[in-house]
């Protein structure tokens, strides 16, 4: 039986996530419009999925860099199937949010759960493609498990805050130990691009970000996850059933490397100080 995601090149993200796609919005029955990790306990994925997208804004709010005002621009860096939207929306009313995506299906299925909403935008393309940026100003942007796939985050960096950004703030799977992800062809898709915390820190820095905060959250993601995979059930998996086999076995070990701190999830809070 080929293994779909070990036989991709290193550099093949893009792929990953195309491949991927189905098999995460279908990890909960009525489907799920997030492609993110979850914070655990939760009662299932949908839930959980929920709740760290709250997380991560509740975090973004604890910056000393936050400056929330009446109708402030947002980007928001690969939104996936578009249910983060949504969750900003019930926190910040006013935003005018524009979502970054290089899945052209991801967009549609998003702009049809977010008809009707005002001041939301999608945009088809990649991060590191300043053409497909929106045409804005932009105050702040927020990225849940996707700059880890860009190959320069200080150049990343750089362009946001010459864009208008004073915060940057992500949820990111970390590898402190890069020797685990070369060791393993299942990670390396995914993970070969991201970097240790303080690869992270440094990038920021350089690019205008000077104050940086974090935390770790490993022991609420990583476990969680790893059991709700494996109590999806085959048979009732709509989606590609050997993919869901390859997730449950990848982070299974994600899951006891984090134990050791060789891989982490970490949210990170970046601002231009004032």
């Amino acid at each position: 039986m080929i293994d779909i995601l070990k036989n991709l090149s290193n550099d093949d993200a893009g792929t990953y996530y195309r491949l991927t796609e189905d098999a995460y919005f279908h990890l909960d029955p009525v489907t799920t419009p997030f492609m993110n990790l979850g914070i655990w306990p939760a009662k299932n994925i949908l839930v959980a999925q929920h709740d760290l997208v709250r997380e991560v804004l509740a975090f973004a709010e604890s910056s000393s860099a936050f400056r929330l005002g009446s109708k402030f621009t947002l980007l928001e860096i690969g939104p996936g199937w578009g249910g983060g939207q949504q969750v900003i929306r019930e926190r910040w009313p006013d935003v005018v949010y524009h979502g970054l995506n290089c899945s052209k299906r991801q967009i549609e299925y998003a702009q049809i759960i977010t008809e009707g909403s005002q001041n939301t935008h999608f945009h088809l393309g990649f991060a590191e493609d300043l053409e497909s940026w929106p045409k804005v100003r932009i105050d702040m942007a927020i990225g849940i498990e996707s700059v880890l796939h860009v190959t320069d985050k200080k150049l990343l960096y750089s362009r946001l805050r010459a864009h208008g950004v004073n915060q940057i703030t992500l949820a990111e799977i970390l590898v402190e130990d890069q020797a685990v992800v070369n060791s393993n062809p299942l990670f390396r898709p995914s993970l070969r691009n991201t970097a240790s915390l303080d690869q992270y820190k440094s990038d920021f820095i350089a690019a205008g970000f000077h104050d940086v905060s974090h935390v770790d959250i490993s022991t609420r993601v990583f476990p969680g996850w790893a059991e709700a995979l494996a109590a999806v059930e085959p048979g009732k998996f709509k989606g590609n059933s050997r993919i869901l086999r390859q997730f449950c076995s990848s982070y299974s070990k994600i899951a006891a490397l984090a134990e050791s701190g060789k891989i982490k999830y970490v949210l990170i809070n970046a601002g231009v100080n004032s």
